[in-house]
C-alpha cells in the first residue's frame, strides 16, 4: 500500500465558521508520476467531494466504484473502507466534511447519498460546477493557498447559516461520541432527553448512517490511532480499555472496518 507522501499530499484545516462543517481540505500533486498508487482510507462517516485534474483516479468501496474527473465526485457517508487509486499523473484535491456538517453543502439528504459515489455533473454538491471551473482555471498554479482560498470562498458563499433545534442536538451528539465512543444509543438519547428513535432520525437525516454505525466507526478510529502511535501496553488491554467484551469481538470489529486484524495493522505500522 502506498504512502501519502508519495503524492505530495497536503492537508489543511479551515478556520472561522467553516471549522464547524469542514474537517479538512487536501491537495495531492505529482505530475511526473507513472506508477499505479493505491491507498485505503478508514471512514469517519463524513462525506467528501473530490476533483481530479490529471490522469486516472479511481474510487472503490464495497461493490461500488467510480472514476473521478474535473466535475468532481461526491463520496457519500459510509462505514466502509475507501479505496483510492491513482494511475499516472496526479493532480487532485478534496473537501472532507465533518459528519455533523456535510449536509449543508449537498442538495440531497445524507441518507440518500450514503454508500454511494455520485458524479457532480448533476450539482449534488451545491455550486460544484462553478467551483470546478474556478479550480480548472488555476490548475497549473504551484501555490496551495490559491486553491485553498478558492475553495474556502466558495464554501462560505454556499454556507447556509441556520441553527435548527435538530442541528444543535446533532452537534451535541457528535461531541459526546467523539469524547467517548462507548456510549450506547440509549445513553445518548437519555443525555439529550429524547427517544432513541429521535436520535436515529437525526443521524439518518443529517449524517446518513445509523448512530450505532457512527459509534463503532469512531471507536475503531480511536483504536487505530492508539495502535499507530504505540499508545497501548498490549492489544488485549487495548480491547478491554476500548470497551470490548472479549478479544474475539475486538478483532472481528477492527477487521470489519480495516480489512486487517489489529496485530496485522500493528506490524504494518512498525515497518
Amino acid at each position: 500500500m502506498s504512502d501519502l507522501t508519495s503524492i505530495n499530499y497536503q492537508k489543511f484545516t479551515p478556520s472561522g465558521p467553516l471549522s464547524a462543517y469542514v474537517q479538512a481540505i487536501w491537495l495531492a500533486k505529482k505530475t511526473e508520476n507513472s506508477q499505479v498508487l493505491p491507498f485505503k482510507i478508514l471512514s469517519d462517516c463524513g462525506a467528501s467531494v473530490i476533483f481530479n485534474f490529471a490522469d486516472s483516479l479511481q474510487l472503490a468501496r464495497d461493490s461500488e466504484s467510480a472514476a473521478v474527473d474535473h466535475n468532481g465526485t461526491v463520496i457519500g457517508p459510509s462505514k466502509d473502507l475507501l479505496g483510492m487509486t491513482f494511475n499516472g499523473s496526479v493532480n487532485a484535491l478534496g473537501i472532507h466534511f465533518l459528519a455533523s456538517g456535510g449536509h449543508v453543502f449537498f442538495s440531497q439528504a445524507m441518507n440518500a447519498l450514503a454508500n454511494r459515489f455520485v458524479n457532480n455533473e448533476h450539482n449534488v454538491f451545491l455550486g460544484g460546477a462553478e467551483l470546478s471551473d474556478k479550480l480548472l482555471s488555476v490548475t497549473d498554479n504551484k501555490t496551495p493557498q490559491v486553491f485553498i482560498d478558492i475553495i474556502e470562498n466558495h464554501l462560505l458563499k454556499e454556507l447556509k447559516q441556520y441553527e435548527t433545534h435538530a442541528q444543535k442536538r446533532l452537534r451535541h451528539l457528535i461531541q459526546l461520541v467523539e469524547a467517548d465512543p462507548n456510549f450506547s444509543l440509549q445513553e445518548l438519547a437519555d443525555m439529550l432527553k429524547v427517544s432513541t428513535r429521535e436520535v436515529q432520525r437525526i443521524f439518518k437525516q443529517f449524517v446518513g448512517v445509523a448512530p450505532n454505525t457512527f459509534l463503532r466507526v469512531n471507536k475503531i478510529n480511536q483504536v487505530k490511532a492508539k495502535i499507530a502511535n504505540n499508545e497501548f501496553s498490549s492489544l488485549t488491554q487495548l480491547a478491554i480499555d476500548s470497551g470490548y467484551f472479549d478479544q474475539a469481538h475486538f478483532i472481528r470489529d477492527f477487521k470489519s472496518f480495516m480489512q486487517a486484524t489489529p496485530k496485522q495493522y500493528q506490524k504494518r505500522k512498525q515497518l
